[in-house]
């Protein structure tokens, strides 16, 4: 059977007839661009499943594809980020609400953050930030994020007033207290140039009160506020982290047994790696 034969029976002409239809320089034409969409489509089906089928997430910026027919934008967040506690809520939202992303690593001990690309997106030259090419809108602070990835699919933030507003000050928490706290124990603790007692001695105290809190919080609940939601993914990825920092948790049960549930979840797990 000839390839035009084949491309003709492919396109619903019996054998018969497609055998005794005449070479033509139109035939010709006509089989070559048909040759060339079979070529896109097939090229389009193999790249679309390889993505989704791989993961989530579909390239990382230095694995892009070179063709010219890209995944529907509908589908597509940018999440520029790297490997710290802000920037893993919103890699765990992403993946706990199944939208596919592409990661752009942004290494901010290289100072990336400050390019002039980088700080269009985000003026405060911090990390996260997304770009919704669906929408067109650009977000960053990961709060921010969170409340925006929520909305957008409705999922893991209530609706109803009075449950919404306990997840959201209990966010709030997150980034006025846990957030700076913890993070400056980790500074002076771990990279700062000289060691300062006072200044350990201060962010570690705040950081075991905030232990605390936490844990008094989570006495009677699975999750900080009840149902899982935006308030334990802002939360978590800087709780995790409470061996890097020399504590325990041993003293805090209720928040040690929240941290062993949480890190059980699939999203959770592959969030926390990203970027790779």
């Amino acid at each position: 059977m000839s390839c035009l034969t084949g491309n003709l029976l492919f396109a619903g002409i019996p054998t018969a007839q497609a055998k005794h239809i005449k070479l033509t320089k139109t035939t010709v034409v006509i089989n070559l661009i048909f040759i060339n969409q079979l070529f896109r489509y097939t090229t389009m089906l193999a790249i679309s499943h390889w993505s989704f089928g791989k993961s989530k997430y579909l390239f990382t910026n230095d694995q892009l594809p070179t063709t010219h027919y890209p995944l529907p934008t509908k589908y597509m967040i940018d999440l520029y980020t790297f490997t710290t506690p802000n920037g893993r809520k919103a890699s765990i939202m992403l993946e706990e609400v199944g939208l596919p992303y592409n990661v752009h690593k942004i290494d901010i001990t290289k100072g990336e953050q400050f390019t002039p690309e980088y700080i269009a997106i985000n003026p405060n030259s911090k990390i996260p930030a997304i770009v919704d090419r669906e929408s067109n809108i650009t977000v960053f602070e990961s709060g921010a994020i969170l409340i925006y990835l929520a909305e957008k699919t409705g999922k893991l933030l209530p609706t109803d007033q009075k449950n919404r507003f306990q997840v959201l000050e209990w966010l709030m928490f997150q980034m006025g207290g846990v957030g700076p706290m913890f993070g400056q124990l980790n500074h002076f603790k771990k990279f700062a140039p000289e060691k300062i007692d006072y200044a350990i001695d201060r962010y570690e105290k705040e950081t075991l009160r905030i232990y605390g809190v936490l844990d008094k919080q989570l006495a009677d609940k699975e999750f900080i506020c009840g149902d899982y939601s935006i308030a334990d993914i802002a939360t978590y990825p800087w709780v995790a982290v409470y061996e890097f920092q020399g504590l325990t948790l041993d003293n805090h049960p209720n928040l040690k047994r929240w941290v062993e549930t949480i890190q059980q979840r699939p999203a959770v797990q592959t969030g926390m790696k990203v970027p790779s």
